[in-house]
């Protein structure tokens, strides 16, 4: 019973964070199980990475499911097709967890552009969630994405 209510939560908090008045369900993980991955841009710097470790550790406390942390790269040659990731390596899971500004966050229009210090972008598509904050643009404060993942959480 708590778990089936910890993930309904999850379910609710994504589909609470939508974007453009449109409600996006998305599943993270289900029966115990993770269903996204979590996705960093090539190349991420170390608080990127502690912030996505961040974030694993708070969904699997919440659902019991472990949820793995990639880059871009690992999902090989990758689209977007209507607002959706379309990879061509075979993830084990059907949905995405963003973090931080990276070449597929801003193929999926999600960017700091228009946030100030402080500010985050939470934003659900068909089967992606993006977690980010301006880090490069604010040099006094380079927290931003690490923001958006504790809001989120």
């Amino acid at each position: 019973m708590k778990f089936q209510l910890a993930a309904s939560l999850i379910v609710a908090l994504v589909s609470f964070f939508q974007t453009e008045g449109r409600a996006e369900t998305l599943t993270l993980a289900r029966d115990g199980r993770s269903n996204a991955l979590i996705v960093l841009k090539n190349e991420p710097s170390v608080a990127a990475r502690n912030t996505a470790g961040i974030l694993a550790d708070h969904l699997k406390q919440i659902c019991g499911g472990e949820f793995v942390i990639v880059t871009e790269a690992a999902l090989g040659d990758v689209k977007v097709v209507d607002q959706k990731i379309v990879a061509s390596a075979e993830p084990l899971v059907e949905n995405f967890i963003l973090i931080g500004e990276s070449k597929l966050a801003q193929a999926l229009g999600a960017t700091v552009d228009g946030l100030g210090p402080g500010g985050v972008l939470i934003r659900t598509l068909p089967n992606a969630l993006v977690l980010l904050g301006p880090s490069k643009t604010t040099p006094s404060d380079q927290s931003g994405t690490r923001y958006a993942v504790t809001t989120f959480s």
